[in-house]
Order: structure tokens, then sequence, then C-alpha cells
């Protein structure tokens, strides 16, 4: 029955995606530099009017399927991500949450009632949890930096989450301070690790991405893996034990696609390495 369930839920997927890249027809709008155009013809200044589904989430009892609604905003030139759902046993189709920050990372709790997910508020990151059946969200905890890859526990009680810890690390060179009252021109910035910048996320803030874990009724989030190598992919064994994955190992920058999967302990927040093959382990599940 599951296996049926998941194909049936597949083809709804590859349906609704297909159906967003037919359904959106591109039609002519008003003549550019004087000359008309062809509205069968696909264009650079045509890629604001795609819309595509993405991240489908099926729920723990089959029946909905939620996924992140992507467009892309001229005004702003940025792509904007809604939430959608739909009832696979009406085939209704509505918009979940909408016409606020972009929304992602859904993903349902064990027992469906609930969902998490990552958007902004007021400028700021928001892990966010919202009831199904009322519509009421939360904010679970007060975050400075953007967290990533929410999962909740086998039990509903807790959320593991990734998100960037500032690095503390000596550096080789600092700009000097300016006198008090000085009027200097920007301060350089000086880096001094192999990575640090990224097609489309410029330059990277100094720091490394850990594990955190917080109650799902809200509170203070837990930090649970630590160091100067980074952890990510968290994924529950059990209530009290999650698999990470990462490179725990001195260098370990001069081999930035090596890594292996650790047991992380919640009770004494022990590490022990599962994987210790050569090449990259990601992904656990």
């Amino acid at each position: 029955m599951f296996k049926k369930m998941n194909n049936y839920s597949l083809s709804v997927m590859l349906s609704l995606l297909a159906s967003f890249f037919v359904s959106q027809t591109i039609s002519a709008d008003e003549p550019m530099d004087g000359e008309k155009q062809d509205a069968r013809k696909f264009t650079s200044e045509r890629i604001f009017d795609l819309e595509y589904a993405d991240a489908p989430q099926v729920s723990p009892d089959g029946n909905t399927v939620v996924y992140s609604r992507r467009s892309m905003d001229k005004f702003t030139d940025r792509v904007v991500s809604n939430l959608w759902h739909i009832d696979l046993k009406t085939g209704k189709h509505r918009p979940l949450i909408n016409g606020q920050s972009s929304v992602s990372s859904v993903r349902w709790s064990p027992t469906g009632d609930r969902i998490v997910y990552l958007t902004a508020v007021k400028g700021k990151p928001s892990l966010r949890i919202r009831y199904m059946d009322t519509g009421d969200s939360f904010a679970i905890a007060q975050l400075e930096r953007g967290p990533s890859a929410p999962v909740w526990s086998p039990d509903g009680k807790q959320i593991a989450f990734t998100m960037l810890v500032p690095s503390k690390k000596k550096t080789f060179a600092k700009p000097i301070a300016a006198p008090k009252g000085a009027e200097w021109a920007k301060p350089v910035n000086v880096y001094d690790d192999l990575m640090f910048r990224f097609d489309g996320a410029g330059y990277l803030e100094k720091g490394t991405r850990h594990i955190f874990v917080v109650s799902a009724d809200g509170g203070t989030p837990r930090q649970v893996t630590d160091g100067d190598n980074g952890f990510s992919s968290p994924s529950w064994l059990s209530n009290n034990s999650l698999v990470v994955q990462g490179n725990d190992v001195k260098n370990a920058y001069l081999d930035p696609i090596e890594s292996e999967l650790y047991k992380v302990n919640l009770r004494d927040l022990s590490r022990t390495v599962l994987t210790s093959r050569d090449g990259p382990d990601v992904s656990p599940k």
C-alpha cells in the first residue's frame, strides 16, 4: 500500500511540475525596442514569466502534498517562493502560505498535524511551525542567522537544524582602526580561508555550520556539535541521537569534498564516526 501511495504521489508531483511549465503560456507584452515580440520565442527577458514547483512533501497519511511554488520577481530580481497544497482525494489546489517572504524547507511533523518551515519576518530569519487545523503559526526560536535543513524527531517533540556559528579563529592580519572622528574610506576585508566566496552568495561570513536542536514548543536552540570543522544534513536515529555529515579531521579544508557520517548522542554530545571510506558520504536518511 505504501509503495502504491508513493507511486501515486510521485505521478501527481510529476504532473504538477509538467503542468506548471505547460500552463505558464508566454504571451506577447508591449513591444521592446520598437519591435513586436514573437509569443512563441523564449528570450532572456521571459525568465520572469516562469513558475515552477519545488520540494514537494507528502503528508504522513498520504492525503496532502505541500510544495514550494517558485516564481521570479522582476522588480527585486529575486526568486519568490510560496507554499501551496493539493488535496489528493478532491484535487483541490490552494495557497497555504502566500504573500509573505519566501518560504522554504517545509517538513511535516510525524503525526501530520504541523509543518515546520523557513522564512523571514521583518528581514530576519525565522524558523516557524504552523498548525494545519487552525492555521496558527509561531517562531520557535529567536535566530540571528539563517537556519537550514530542519527535521523533526520521531516523537515530534524536537527539531534539529543547521546554522552558522561565527568563527573565533585568529586571523593573520587585522585592519588598523581609524582615529576617533576620522573620516576614512571603508576598511578592507581580510580573508584567510581557502573557501571564502561562492557564485550567487558572494563573500562568505567567517564561521562554520553546526547542528542545533530546539523544542517543537519553542525555546532556546541547543548547539549539539562544535569545533573548527562544520557539520550538516542532520537526520534522526532516535529521539536521543542524530546522524550528521562532516569531516572532523585536522586540516579538513585541504580535502573539501571528503566527508564522513557521525552519530551524535544528545545525552552527552559525544560523536562516533560511522563511515571511514575514501570519498564523500552524504545525505544520511
